[in-house]
């Protein structure tokens, strides 16, 4: 008799953390068909959020009750939780859907970067916007916005900047734009060097 209630109790834990394991699983998968709809030109600063949005979508009443009974994880509370529902869920994403995540990863990268160039044009309407040509002749715009990290007083010489070779970082966030009334992605600048 001993004998048969061991080996039902083994066959329960074993069975208990394969389910556990399923809805975790159903959950990763379902979060994964949530972050591959996201649009391309996703704000790359909020991916996180995002992501998050995602996995809290993804459960249903009952995952939430198992992974608070399971895991002592209240998602129903994401200000106190969160991160860790995201470690739980997002170690599974990582199985289900890797290369979603790795593009995701990727993308976040883009969001910061430097470049080299000669600025041919300065607007100053409502911001300072600086046009850069590389050296392969495309032209992209970089934003003055917040303070910026300058061996120059821009203030005093940004006017003066056309013709001249730069290296700007900058960081890529997503502006409310009135004139076409969404968001659009802008570089801003954080770092401007003269040569």
């Amino acid at each position: 008799m001993m004998k048969f209630l061991l080996s039902a109790l083994l066959s329960f834990a074993t069975v208990h953390n394969v389910n556990a394991q399923d809805y975790l699983d159903a959950m990763a998968k379902r979060s994964c068909e949530c972050v591959e709809k996201l649009p391309e030109n996703i704000n790359k600063q909020s991916i996180t959020m995002q992501v998050g949005f995602c996995i809290l979508q993804s459960a249903t009443p009952d995952d939430k009750l198992k992974i608070l009974k399971d895991h002592q994880v209240d998602m129903n509370n994401p200000m106190k939780d969160g991160q860790k529902t995201g470690e739980l869920v997002g170690a599974r994403m990582a199985s289900v859907c890797p290369s979603t995540l790795i593009k995701l990863t990727s993308d976040a990268i883009e969001a910061r970067g430097s470049i080299s160039g000669k600025i041919n044009k300065v607007d100053a309407d409502n911001f300072v916007v600086f046009s850069l040509q590389e050296a392969s002749g495309k032209v992209s715009k970089y934003i003055w916005l917040t303070q910026v990290n300058s061996n120059l007083d821009l203030a005093a010489s940004y006017k003066t900047l056309i013709g001249k070779t730069v290296k700007i970082s900058f960081e890529t966030k997503d502006v409310f734009d009135p004139k076409i009334g969404e968001y659009r992605p802008f570089k801003i600048i954080t770092n401007l060097q003269g040569n």
